[in-house]
C-alpha cells in the first residue's frame, strides 16, 4: 500500500511540476477583467502605440507575425520595439501596419538569444509614441499592469490586465494572460498619471495561464535616447 501511495504522489507531483516557458504564439485568449481608475484613463494613448509586425522571406511569404509598440517618431519614420525572436529564421523583409496602413521596415538593432528584443526603424511615420517608465528596477514591483498586443492577428489591438509579480534587470514577471500575436507587445504600468512602457512581452508560462514574461525597457534605454 505504501509504495501504490507513493507512486499517486509522484504522479501528482508531476502534473503541477513547473514546466519551461514557451513563447506567445501558442496562446488563446480568454476573459479578461477590465482596467479601473487610472489604467483606464489613459489606455487610448497606449492602444495608439500598438503596431502589428509581420516577417517575411524572399518570396513574401509570412515567417512570423507579432506586435510592436511606437516608441518615437518623425515626420518620416518611427522606430517600434517588438520580440527578438520574430528574427529567428532568415527575413527579407519586415511590414509594420496599424488599421489600414502599412509601412516597410527594416531592423535596427536586436538582442542576443537571452535577450528577446528587436528594434525596427519604419520607412515612413506610423503609430503615435509613448513614454517608457521612469523608475529603477524595483519601483513598479506589485503595480497593476496592462498587456497590449494583437491577440491571434486582429487588426484591433487587445489588453489583458494584472500585477506586475517579479522585477529583475532584465526581465519582468506579469500576471496579465498572453495571447497568441502578442510577441513584442507592450507592458505599460501608471506613471505621472499615465501608462508608460515598463516592458516588450515575448513569452508565456505553458503550465501556468496568467503567468508570462516581458523584457524590461531599462536594458533598451541607451539605445533609445
Amino acid at each position: 500500500m505504501r509504495s501504490i501511495a507513493l507512486v499517486a504522489l509522484l504522479l501528482t507531483a508531476s502534473c503541477i511540476a513547473p514546466r519551461r516557458y514557451e513563447f506567445t504564439e501558442k496562446q488563446h485568449p480568454q476573459p479578461q477583467p477590465q482596467p479601473q481608475g487610472k489604467l483606464l484613463d489613459t489606455l487610448d494613448k497606449a492602444l495608439a502605440a500598438s503596431v502589428q509586425v509581420y516577417a517575411l522571406n524572399e518570396n513574401g511569404e509570412g515567417l512570423s507575425r507579432g506586435s510592436g509598440t511606437v516608441v518615437s517618431a518623425s515626420p518620416n519614420s518611427s522606430f517600434v520595439l517588438t520580440a527578438r525572436h520574430m528574427t529567428d529564421n532568415p527575413v527579407s523583409a519586415w511590414k509594420v501596419k496599424q488599421g489600414r496602413r502599412v509601412v516597410n521596415a527594416r531592423v535596427v538593432a536586436k538582442g542576443d538569444k537571452d535577450n528577446d528584443w528587436a528594434i525596427l526603424q519604419t520607412d515612413a511615420a506610423i503609430g503615435l509614441p509613448v513614454r517608457l517608465i521612469d523608475a529603477g528596477t524595483s519601483a513598479y514591483f506589485a503595480q497593476e499592469c496592462v498587456a497590449i498586443g494583437h491577440a491571434i492577428g486582429l487588426d484591433t489591438p487587445t489588453f489583458t490586465v494584472g500585477h506586475v509579480q517579479l522585477v529583475t534587470a532584465r526581465e519582468l514577471r506579469i500576471s496579465a494572460p498572453i495571447y497568441y500575436g502578442n510577441s513584442g507587445g507592450g507592458l505599460f504600468v501608471v506613471q505621472g498619471g499615465e501608462l508608460r512602457l515598463a516592458g516588450i512581452v515575448f513569452a508565456f508560462y505553458s503550465a501556468v495561464t496568467h503567468l508570462g514574461l516581458a523584457v524590461n525597457v531599462n536594458v533598451l534605454r541607451r539605445l533609445l535616447r
